[in-house]
């Protein structure tokens, strides 16, 4: 079967020596960046943080959950397709391309993980999430590098899947580049902006790790990536609506960030 969500996944790398757990403090100023680049440098586990300095309430930093920088290793991927860690580059990618030859259209369904916790307006506090301060002379934290941004063409059922980064402006407002050249901007400028319409979003984070997959790819505007994770994960996704909008996320997503 296909993995249930995030932590399934991590139990998967773990068992492959894919994972090491770090429970000692870790700063979210610089050191769990300057951690999660240093495994990408030398191909290293990706490292579960489970200690952050001043979080109370157990959100951890999930470092280099699938890249292993420059090195020509993808034991991650492979795992995350529920291959052999050891497969080589070419079994990779013939399977890679026959599942995504493949799609499996999703599930709607009326609940999941994703909402055992709700908060609306001024409970919204971007800053209790353990967002890191990746390198010096950046403008903020970045609250996503792994997670999801989905949006959907007001004109057409595409709903697009792409991952972009966000940085944390204040406790309820995030900033990041909107690419006219990429599909989030395509989406943006010509269906909401034109018409002076703001767009709504949906930012998630975990799930199945297919979904993260095909957010870092580029199918053809008008492909659901939705639908693309499914033929990865040779398995229908389980998606739910969202609280502010009728935008669908993964049931089993650790955080969804909604807004506009």
């Amino acid at each position: 079967m296909a993995f249930y969500d995030l932590r399934e996944y991590m139990e998967a790398c773990d068992n492959a020596g894919e994972m090491v757990t770090i429970d000692r403090e870790i700063d979210w100023n610089l050191e769990a960046g300057a951690i999660s680049r240093r495994i990408c440098e030398i191909g290293a586990p990706m490292a579960h943080m489970t200690n952050i300095r001043g979080v109370d309430y157990g959100a951890t930093i999930l470092g280099s959950p699938m890249s292993k920088g420059w090195q020509s290793d993808f034991a991650r991927i492979a795992i995350g397709l529920q291959l052999d860690p050891s497969a080589t580059y070419e079994q990779l990618m013939d399977e890679f391309m026959n599942r995504m030859a493949h799609p499996i259209r999703p599930m709607e369904v009326k609940s999941g993980p994703c909402k055992q916790n709700i908060l609306h307006g001024k409970d919204v506090n971007l800053f209790k999430f353990p967002a890191p301060y990746l390198h010096e002379g950046d403008g903020g934290r970045y609250i996503d590098t792994f997670g999801v941004t989905a949006t959907k063409d007001p004109d057409s059922d595409w709903v697009n899947w792409g991952v972009y980064r966000h940085m944390i402006h204040k406790k309820a407002t995030m900033g990041g580049i909107v690419n006219p050249h990429q599909h989030i901007g395509m989406i943006y400028y010509q269906r909401y902006e034109a018409r002076n319409n703001p767009m709504p979003f949906a930012i998630f984070f975990g799930g199945c790790p297919t979904a993260a997959m095909v957010g870092s790819m580029n199918p053809p505007a008008g492909v659901s990536e939705a639908e693309v994770a499914g033929g990865l994960r040779r398995e229908p996704l389980h998606l739910v609506r969202c609280e502010t909008n009728d935008l669908l996320v993964p049931a089993t997503a650790e955080i969804v960030i909604e807004g506009h």
